[in-house]
């Protein structure tokens, strides 16, 4: 077939490897490499940077289970690029460039987020996001096991952190007067939405997974300021009082629904066009 893509089967391994190099420094990391260091050491989970640093945004604890989806999926998909000798739909030799960057700043930012280096991690974590919304753009033609496998979880991967980046930007200001806070929350609710309309709008609807996973962020967000947990942590929230609260919420959940009819009509196309 002349439409098929022939690799260097170093390359898919070098894919596979890079992302078992980063799932092992995310996971050391976030246990204080693997529990060899004590508390107090300088060193903190993920769970303990959000106490730590909690936002108007901080989402749900339940949220983070969607990191297993992202790893599980993409390590499907990864073993399907070493398995396959060729790929249909993507020319993944040309767009590797941005699988790694991404991984290898996802290693970054586990160190960097893991030693409470805030604003270095909230750019490492905006650089992955960038790479991977890339890197779906330039695999926007796939298709088929193509689709499902490869590029459906790099777009959910890609809206996952593209919330978490807004999160760990509205970290940073947790010293800041309520008021930014509040101002700034709004603001990343906003960008949610934008980021995906945008990438609906340029990648089409195989970008449909990216609006799934920031659908599910900003319920989760939403969730959180409804039953409190770890937000509590944050003085902002007790000083934005009800009205700011409330406010908040149900301005989360206007993105949030205006994200998820974007979704359905994202799929519904995607339908049609297959049975067209």
């Amino acid at each position: 077939m002349e439409d098929t893509f022939d690799y260097l089967n170093g390359y898919d391994l070098a894919s596979l490897a890079v992302f078992l190099l980063q799932a092992l420094v995310v996971q050391a990391a976030n246990t204080r490499l693997c529990n060899l260091l004590s508390p107090g050491s300088g060193w903190y989970t993920n769970v303990e940077m959000t106490e730590r640093y909690a936002s108007l945004v901080t989402p749900a604890r339940w949220a983070f289970a969607i990191w297993g989806i992202i790893y599980m999926w993409e390590l499907i998909g990864m073993a399907y690029l070493c398995a396959m000798s060729r790929l249909d739909t993507i020319d993944w030799a040309s767009v590797q460039y941005y699988w790694f960057a991404a991984n290898l700043l996802q290693a970054a930012w586990a160190i960097l987020y893991s030693t409470a280096c805030i604003r270095s991690s909230g750019v490492a974590l905006t650089s992955i996001a960038v790479f991977l919304c890339l890197l779906g753009y330039m695999i926007r033609d796939a298709s088929g096991l193509d689709y499902a496998l490869l590029a459906f979880p790099i777009w959910l991967h890609a809206g996952w952190v593209s919330c978490a980046a807004l999160v760990n930007i509205n970290q940073t200001l947790c010293s800041c007067s309520a008021a930014l806070q509040l101002a700034a929350a709004s603001t990343s609710a906003f960008l949610a939405f934008g980021v995906t309309v945008d990438a609906l709008y340029f990648a089409g609807a195989g970008a449909l997974p990216m609006s799934l996973a920031v659908v599910w962020a900003l319920f989760a967000i939403r969730y959180e300021l409804l039953f409190p947990a770890m937000v509590q942590h944050s003085k902002a929230y007790a000083e934005i009082g009800e009205v700011g609260r409330v406010s908040l919420e149900m301005l989360v959940l206007i993105f949030a629904l205006c994200v998820g009819i974007g979704a359905v009509t994202s799929f519904a196309f995607l339908v049609y066009t297959a049975f067209a």
